[in-house]
């Protein structure tokens, strides 16, 4: 029982200090936007409902699926995709990424001489 109590809090220590280290370049919030522009300039145009599991393939750490979004009592979701739907919109008003009312792409402007540089 000691040694498993053991594993399980190196685990949990581990797993605290990977997101550290994700989150070291910034919120949250910044390590979705720079991982959707990586998924926009690797796949293409994307869906929300596209994008959502190919975030959570790259941060399986950050997108917690036991973390809903409650406000007054009522649940709006799961947070983690909430933090991915505002780095959209961010990255939208920035002029970063287009959405045309179905999926979304990078700016024309933002396409020239890309490279596919991991988030």
């Amino acid at each position: 029982m000691l040694l498993k109590k053991e594993f399980e809090e190196s685990l949990r220590a581990a797993s605290d200090e990977l997101i550290r280290v994700r989150l070291a370049g910034g919120a949250m919030h910044t390590v979705f936007a720079r991982t959707i522009c990586y998924l926009l300039r690797r796949h293409g145009p994307l869906t929300t409902q596209e994008i959502h599991p190919l975030v959570a393939s790259i941060h399986p750490d950050l997108c917690d699926d036991s973390v809903d979004r409650v406000i007054d009592g009522k649940r709006f979701g799961k947070k983690w995709k909430h933090a991915v739907r505002t780095a959209q919109q961010q990255l939208k008003k920035k002029g970063i990424v287009e959405y045309d009312g179905e999926v979304w792409m990078l700016a024309k402007d933002q396409m020239v001489g890309t490279s596919l540089q991991e988030p």
